[in-house]
């Protein structure tokens, strides 16, 4: 609120700044004057909104904002040259100096509205690549509740196991933290693959069974899963 309520105290500022020194230095105020003042107050209000949008903005959404502070300073500086340029200097016709005027503010326009197709593209795809990598780390977190509960196989075969459902984690651990329609399928299989491995492993412990073919065909078919997602996912990129 406070950023607010100082931006717009710095705008009115120097909004009145602006006209007042322009009609006071500028005695012949023809067209093209009214339309300097007309086309710069536009400029410093699209810095004024940008800067104030950019206040409002969600700390994900934060990195994709800046650019349009960037570009609204930009035609504030282009918006000046013109004006320096053509309507002191050459002092064009007010009908060209008109146009001139709104093609670039057109064109300006034009830059913001694919800036901001483009801004929410770039959200959406942080959004899923964080909702992915939580994912991921969910997944790690339950293959690590398996290794703590492998201590308690008996000795003959715990080693062994240790050592697959390690293997297990690992390939998770840096498998690309992604979300993709293609994928959903081969994620639920890989996470129905790690229920499969705790409830056989609860069994193990339960029975105090060492016959382990059954952890090995399951970690075996894991890793095939995995191995076949990666590779989707390099097709992919």
């Amino acid at each position: 609120m406070k950023n607010k309520t100082l931006l717009v105290i710095i705008y009115a500022i120097v909004v009145v700044i602006m006209s007042v020194v322009a009609i006071l230095l500028v005695e012949n105020k023809d067209a093209n004057f009214w339309i300097s003042i007309g086309f710069a107050l536009v400029a410093v209000t699209a810095v004024f909104m940008s800067a104030l949008y950019l206040t409002k903005t969600k700390f994900k959404d934060f990195p994709a904002e800046v650019p349009f502070v960037s570009i609204s300073t930009i035609y504030l500086t282009v918006a000046v040259a013109i004006t320096l340029v053509l309507g002191v200097m050459v002092k064009l016709s007010p009908t060209w100096y008109f146009s001139i005027h709104l093609v670039i503010l057109a064109g300006f326009t034009i830059i913001s509205i694919f800036m901001i197709m483009g801004k929410q593209s770039i959200v959406n795809l942080r959004e899923r690549t964080q909702a992915a990598m939580v994912d991921n780390k969910m997944l790690c977190a339950d293959i690590d509740v398996i290794k703590r509960r492998v201590s308690d196989l008996p000795a003959s075969t715990k080693d062994e196991v240790l050592v697959l459902v390690n293997g297990i984690y690992e390939k998770v651990k840096f498998s690309d933290p992604i979300l993709h329609e293609s994928i959903f399928k081969m994620d639920a299989k890989i996470k129905a693959k790690i229920s499969e491995l705790s409830a056989e492993v609860d069994a193990l412990i339960a029975s105090k069974c060492e016959d382990i073919s059954n952890i090995k065909g399951i970690t075996t078919a894991t890793d095939r899963l995995i191995a076949d997602r990666n590779n989707r996912i390099k097709v992919l990129k």
